[in-house]
C-alpha cells in the first residue's frame, strides 16, 4: 500500500507540472499566522481537540475584526479523532471562521494512516470538508484533499523534537456550479506545501515554527498561451499545543497532522 501511495502522490505530481503550461503567477505578500491548539487523549487513544488560529497579511487594510481588527482571517474549531487501530484513525471536526469579510463554517471527516519508511514516519490523510458561507448567499463548497507527509522526531532529556515535511492537494466542487464554475477548469484547485518544527518545552506543552506555500489555481481572464493563473501565498507562523493525558498517545503527533483550512476563494 506504501507503494501504491507514493505513485499516487508522483500522479498528482505530474499533473500539477502539466498545470504549470500557460500560466500566469501572482505572489500575495508574506502572510503571518499564530495559532493555538488543545488535545485531551482518551485511554483507548482516541482524542479531543480544540484549535483556534488568526493570519495576518502584509499591505491589507485593517478589518473591524474587534478586539482583533487586524487580522485579516480568525477561526475556532474542534473535533474528535477515533484511534481504531496503532496505524488508522478516522474523525470529524467543526470550524467557524471569518475570512475576508465573510463568515464560513467548514464540516470536516477524515481518515489517517500512519506508516512507515525506515525510520521516518510516513503520515497520509484523505479528508473531505463542506465548506458553507454563514452571512452571504454564495454556493457551498466541497473540498476533497489527500495530504502526505514526512515525520521525524527524537527526545531530548526527555522532551520530544519534532520535524515535519507535507503536501497536500485540493479537489474542489461548487455546489450548484455550472459549466463556467472556476473550479472545473483546473485538474487541482489548491495545493499546500508545508514544513514544521516543534519542541516539548514543558511536559505536555508543544511550541512550533512552521512554513508553508498556499496555491490556487484559477483560470485567467486572458485568452491564448497564458490562460490559467496561480495565485501564491507565503506563510510563515507559531503554534502552541497543549497535550492532556499523552500517557495514551498511540499517534506520533502530538495531535492532529498540521492542516491549512481557513482558505482564500471568494
Amino acid at each position: 500500500m506504501r507503494y501504491q501511495i507514493i505513485i499516487f502522490f508522483i500522479f498528482i505530481s505530474t499533473k500539477l507540472a502539466a498545470q504549470d503550461d500557460g500560466v500566469s503567477k501572482i505572489y500575495n505578500p508574506n502572510t503571518f499566522r499564530g495559532s493555538v491548539s488543545g488535545n485531551y487523549y482518551f485511554q483507548s487513544g482516541s482524542y479531543f481537540y480544540i484549535e483556534s488560529s488568526g493570519t495576518y497579511q502584509d499591505g491589507f487594510y485593517i478589518r473591524d475584526f474587534s478586539p482583533f481588527n487586524k487580522l485579516n482571517s480568525v477561526d475556532l474549531g474542534m473535533g474528535v479523532q477515533f484511534q481504531i487501530s496503532d496505524k488508522w484513525s478516522g474523525g470529524f471536526s467543526q470550524k467557524l471562521a471569518r475570512s475576508l469579510v465573510n463568515g464560513l463554517s467548514y464540516t470536516g471527516f477524515n481518515v489517517e494512516h500512519q506508516g512507515k519508511i525506515k525510520s521516518i514516519d510516513f503520515i497520509k490523510l484523505a479528508s473531505l470538508d463542506y465548506r458553507k458561507h454563514i452571512n452571504a448567499n454564495i454556493n457551498d463548497l466541497a473540498m476533497i484533499a489527500l495530504l502526505g507527509g514526512l515525520h521525524k522526531s527524537i527526545n531530548i532529556k526527555d522532551r520530544q523534537l519534532g520535524f515535519m515535511v507535507s503536501y497536500r492537494a485540493f479537489k474542489i466542487r461548487e455546489i450548484g456550479g455550472d459549466e463556467f464554475s472556476i473550479f472545473k477548469k483546473r485538474f487541482i484547485n489548491k495545493t499546500v506545501l508545508r514544513a514544521d518544527v516543534y519542541f516539548e518545552a514543558i511536559k505536555g506543552i508543544y511550541i512550533g515554527l512552521f512554513a508553508l506555500r498556499d496555491t490556487d489555481y484559477y483560470p485567467s481572464a486572458n485568452a491564448g498561451a497564458n490562460d490559467k493563473l496561480n495565485i501564491i501565498s507565503p506563510t510563515y507562523g507559531v503554534s502552541l499545543n497543549f497535550v492532556i493525558n499523552g500517557k495514551n498517545r498511540i499517534n506520533v503527533l502530538p495531535g492532529m497532522p498540521p492542516l491549512q483550512i481557513v482558505d482564500s476563494f471568494f
